[in-house]
């Protein structure tokens, strides 16, 4: 093939190559140790919102109507709040920092059960 030469990007600075990969890799690194976290954060909410909308769609009773909304509306609010903690997360390592200190299971406790 005459006339393509595949294109060669420049190589990144010499003076930062050694600590930005380092950087970067710590990161990703913590990042990757978020997923498992966040998935169960989520799912207790996500969890919230099926069994209360089965209920929504069983029952007339205003009492129990009334309940489902309400435990809906805060699952919905804990998962926007987990996901604004996720967007930070991934920005830098003190937003990873954060998301662990805040979502390591006791805020589970947030969204109430049958009960109350």
């Amino acid at each position: 093939m005459t006339g393509s030469s595949p294109t060669v990007l420049p190589s990144p600075d010499p003076g930062n190559a050694a600590e930005e990969p380092e950087a970067l890799s710590a990161h990703e690194k913590a990042l990757a140790q978020i997923v498992p976290l966040a998935a169960h954060a989520l799912s207790q909410p996500a969890n919230v919102l099926q069994g209360y909308c089965e209920i929504l769609a069983v029952t007339d009773a205003p009492e129990h109507r009334d309940r489902a909304v309400a435990a809906i509306q805060r699952a919905s609010e804990q998962i926007a709040d987990i996901l604004g903690d996720l967007r930070r997360a991934a920005q830098s390592m003190e937003g990873v920092d954060r998301f662990r200190e805040r979502h390591d299971g006791r805020r589970a406790k947030r969204v109430p059960n049958n009960d109350g």
